[in-house]
């Protein structure tokens, strides 16, 4: 049972209907979840808001292995870190405009290059 549950954990209270009676089975904390249910937990300025829904997918091992290589590095569960990833990845996806260093770097080859481009356009 998992009725010694801390209630000041900060999710309880917060699983639709599993803490309205005075003891709650495991069977009931899977059915909670087996049926797609979500377990709302505010994520200070996180880009996606509050609800997590579990998902699979596939990735390169180097590419694990460095995401794990950071959640370790930084104390964080990897699924913040790739949570995080994902975000800074819609944004900079709809990014209307390249980012400034970027444009920067363009502005100084063009600067750079400029005779070689005159001549290129003769």
């Amino acid at each position: 049972m998992l009725s010694d549950f801390d209630p000041s954990l900060p999710a309880y209270c917060r699983l639709s209907g599993l803490w309205s009676a005075d003891e709650i089975s495991i069977q009931a904390v899977y059915y909670c979840f087996a049926d797609g249910h979500t377990v709302e937990v505010p994520m200070e300025g996180s880009l996606m808001g509050i609800q997590k829904v579990k998902f699979s997918s596939q990735a390169s091992p180097e590419v694990l292995t460095a995401m794990r290589e950071i959640a370790s590095r930084e104390g964080r569960q990897f699924q913040a870190v790739l949570q995080e990833a994902m975000e800074e990845y819609i944004v900079n996806r709809n990014r209307k405009t390249p980012r400034p260093e970027v444009m920067a770097h363009f502005r100084a080859s063009v600067e750079r290059n400029r005779r070689l481009y005159e001549l290129l356009a003769e």
